[in-house]
């Protein structure tokens, strides 16, 4: 039986939704968990999704929470801290932890007065209608480490029109999305570093940040946010956004090959930061 939390982070609220607490998630209407097959089963299309490239409008879903106290009192006491958990103006999630331990995180919130069906003195069923502007499960983070080689010269025989470089380094990754649809990566580099592009073999896309980030100091291209920012050695932040051209992109569904290069013959390292997200609600 899957284990749901549901989290207020504006007041820092953990309310388990589980019978020991008190609190049972009797229904959910809407929503779409993905089984333990959801790996060889992905595709856009599936549990009735419209794929418009990222972009979904908003879905409503709800949850029925049984509410169970020792006492009357203790009953009422539930009941408000319920009430305080899911206030509609905080920022709020719904956790969700299947059998085999994946855990799905919804961004999501109440949009009506909470309905209250008093079973007796003690107990009753409490329709919470939700929200979620972005209907979709996020996973937790996942971190892909890279370090940079020489770029060798060209090598004989070689294919024509062959790019050839003075040198410099590159590091090379392969990252599979396992989530439904495309989602934007953070990108780490570690300098010293010169001009660095980012590169998506997968989908022929590249950014290019014309900066030169020191030895000490650390690139950081969110690629959702489409922000650029060199920190320093001693913590102060330097926005070069407008060194960046090229795209801003995605990890596709599935593989996807990264290339990270640098005109400097220095060996930098970093990571590539990102969720995958799953339709949440049909």
């Amino acid at each position: 039986m899957p284990i749901y939390l549901w989290l207020n982070n504006t007041h820092n609220i953990r309310r388990a939704l589980s019978s020991r607490s008190g609190y049972l998630v009797r229904e959910l209407v809407g929503f779409s968990l993905p089984d333990k097959d959801h790996i060889s089963a992905r595709a856009p299309q599936q549990h009735g999704a419209t794929y418009l490239n990222t972009f979904f409008r908003p879905r409503e879903c709800s949850m029925i929470i049984h509410v169970k106290g020792c006492n009357a009192a203790d009953f009422q006491a539930k009941h408000r801290a319920l009430v305080r958990a899911m206030n509609p103006l905080d920022d709020c999630q719904l956790r969700i932890e299947t059998d085999g331990g994946i855990r799905y995180t919804l961004n999501c919130r109440p949009v009506t007065a909470m309905e209250t069906e008093r079973l007796n003195a003690i107990t009753s069923d409490i329709l919470v209608q939700l929200i979620a502007d972005d209907p979709f499960f996020h996973t937790p983070e996942e971190d892909e480490d890279f370090a940079s080689a020489i770029v060798p010269g060209l090598l004989i025989p070689f294919v024509l029109p062959a790019v050839i470089r003075s040198g410099g380094q590159e590091a090379s990754i392969t990252i599979t999305n396992d989530g439904h649809i495309l989602t934007y990566p953070v990108i780490t580099i570690n300098g010293p570093g010169t001009n660095p592009d980012i590169i998506n073999d997968t989908t022929g896309e590249t950014l290019t940040v014309e900066e030169i980030v020191a030895d000490g100091d650390t690139l950081t291209v969110d690629m959702g946010e489409r922000t650029a920012i060199i920190t320093g050695a001693g913590g102060a932040e330097t926005n070069v956004l407008g060194s960046v051209s090229g795209t801003w992109w995605a990890l596709q569904p599935g593989t996807n090959a990264i290339r990270i290069t640098s005109e400097a013959v220095g060996a930098f390292t970093g990571i590539i930061t990102y969720t995958e997200r799953y339709l949440a609600v049909i």
